[in-house]
């Protein structure tokens, strides 16, 4: 399956246009209302498991901190890309950078744990 996978979380994200496939979860809208923006709601599992490019663009919550962790991560298809450009806490870096390392995915951020970054 070949789609763009969307977390929105309240106004920070905005539908993007001319993608073939859009899905997306959230608990910010009913299935129906998710449909009415043009997108597929599924759950996150899904999302990681099937889809190749997943665009993370989410506020931090209490519910979502370190929502992508390990068991998301290792659900990603070998060749997936992985683009967050919200806040670093809503992913588990640690879990992250083990999975980089492996050598499988490819990773996009400008948000990282600790910033500024290191130089070294």
């Amino acid at each position: 399956m070949k789609a763009i996978i969307y977390i929105p979380i309240k106004d920070i994200s905005k539908k993007v246009e001319d993608l073939s496939e859009w899905y997306t979860t959230t608990d910010q809208l009913s299935n129906n209302k998710i449909k009415s923006f043009g997108f597929n709601p599924v759950s996150l599992n899904k999302m990681f498991k099937t889809c190749e490019i997943i665009y993370v663009l989410a506020a931090v919550t209490t519910k979502n901190k370190n929502l992508v962790n390990k068991s998301l991560i290792n659900k990603m298809k070998t060749n997936s890309l992985f683009i967050l450009m919200s806040r670093a806490a809503v992913v588990n870096f640690k879990d992250l950078i083990t999975r980089v390392k492996k050598g499988d995915i490819y990773v996009a951020t400008d948000v990282f744990p600790e910033e500024p970054v290191r130089k070294n």
